[in-house]
């Protein structure tokens, strides 16, 4: 990928089947190692060991092991939706006892109940937050205090209209000091990930190009005679869109389609594109997590009209609409 997303390089690997030719004979479970693997050592040779300052992955396979066998200095980074994984795996390891000592008894895990979720929302919030991640840290770390009812101001994130409600208490934990040593060692287990995680960093542009390979290329042809033709279809389409294949079909001399329906998929593909750059700035993130809390606030509101708090919030936003640009509004 370039520094605009577009492939600008691309290495194929074909396993040998009987009767069909290929460039590998392994099992087929080790074809994602070995085509990064073969890939990487051709930017190696090609270019030299600094060429990578970092790399982004999502924890499949066996991809940090592999770029630090060529890119020894490459910083990490981990894609924060796979990163969002690490929560249900530290809180299996905390209902199942995992994190009890010689000085840290077992704890029933039903004490734990009613914080999940709490704690989920908070963590995948952090995730996507342009901070430090050392702030990321020392506010996960404190989450205890929180469930407690210790809200000052330098271990929360609260707004000032945050600070006026009546916050959520955990009692159990209030009353047993056991069970808030167990939470606090997943709170340092989970919060390994704002070590590496970066909220800019994304590995799904790979699954959608995967996706348009297979759209060209379905598993089941014969990949000997077409693969190599239907990835690079699918490269165009991932650079250049419906116009990239459009003036594949006139150059090819295939019959071209339909003027509306030309124009048409060109429109979508610029659409989709100018969506996708808009979602990525912190001002559409913004404004996104405040309509899903007005939205909250009146679905959970009782009466027609909610508590009175969906009116006054309703009101706020048409008179900053303003001050919003015109570009987070989806």
């Amino acid at each position: 990928m370039g520094p605009k997303g577009d492939i600008v390089a691309k290495f194929v690997i074909v396993r040998s089947r009987k009767g069909k030719a290929g460039n590998y004979t392994g099992a087929s479970c080790q074809m994602e190692s070995v085509a990064a693997d073969q890939a990487l050592q051709i930017l190696e040779d090609t270019v030299g060991k600094g060429i990578v300052d970092g790399f982004c992955h999502d924890r499949d396979n066996k991809s940090r092991n592999i770029v630090h066998k060529h890119f020894p200095d490459a910083v990490e980074y981990q894609d924060g939706f796979h990163c969002k994984k690490k929560f249900e795996l530290c809180w299996k390891r905390l209902t199942s006892n995992e994190y009890a000592k010689s000085d840290m008894p077992i704890v029933d895990s039903k004490i734990f109940h009613g914080i999940k979720n709490r704690l989920k929302i908070f963590f995948n919030t952090l995730l996507d937050k342009h901070i430090s991640k050392e702030q990321k840290l020392f506010y996960w770390l404190h989450a205890v205090d929180h469930l407690i009812g210790n809200h000052s101001p330098e271990y929360c994130l609260h707004s000032t209209k945050d600070e006026e409600k009546e916050h959520f208490i955990w009692t159990a934990g209030l009353e047993n000091e056991n069970a808030r040593n167990h939470l606090l060692e997943f709170l340092k287990d989970s919060g390994s990930v704002f070590q590496i995680v970066n909220p800019d960093y994304a590995t799904h542009i790979n699954e959608s190009y995967n996706a348009r390979s297979c759209r060209f290329n379905p598993k089941h042809t014969n990949y000997l005679s077409s693969y190599e033709g239907r990835t690079d279809i699918a490269t165009i389409y991932h650079n250049e869109g419906y116009q990239g294949l459009l003036e594949l079909r006139n150059l090819s001399g295939i019959k071209p389609i339909h003027p509306i329906l030309r124009d048409s998929l060109i429109e979508e593909h610029k659409e989709k594109k100018l969506r996708s750059e808009r979602e990525k700035t912190e001002e559409y993130r913004s404004a996104r997590s405040e309509r899903r809390k007005a939205r909250k606030l009146i679905v959970n509101g009782k009466g027609d009209y909610g508590n009175g708090q969906d009116e006054e919030i309703i009101s706020n936003e048409s008179q900053n609409s303003s001050e919003i640009p015109k570009y987070v509004i989806a």
